[in-house]
């Protein structure tokens, strides 16, 4: 399901959907292997602008009814989990 008012940032039953984090190497790899219905979404900076605490990106898978919430920290996953 679409968010109203954004764009998807991936195709709608795009195969490898990647979330890659400006400026880093650091990047998530999803693998829609049916080639479900999916959206993207950028949230830090993108559909979240002024919130201090926030995920980098949201994928949703929109036939299984998924949300994917990915934040790109590497080594710090105590910092990660207090943004998602």
């Amino acid at each position: 399901m679409p968010l109203n008012g954004y764009s998807s940032l991936c195709e709608e039953r795009q195969r490898i959907i990647v979330s890659r984090d400006t400026g880093t190497r650091r990047e998530h790899r999803a693998v829609n292997e049916k080639t479900c219905h999916v959206t993207q979404y950028k949230m830090d900076g993108g559909v979240v602008c002024d919130v201090s605490i926030r995920c980098d990106f949201l994928v949703m898978n929109d036939d299984q009814r998924d949300a994917y919430l990915i934040e790109l920290k590497g080594s710090d996953i105590e910092h990660a989990l207090d943004q998602c």
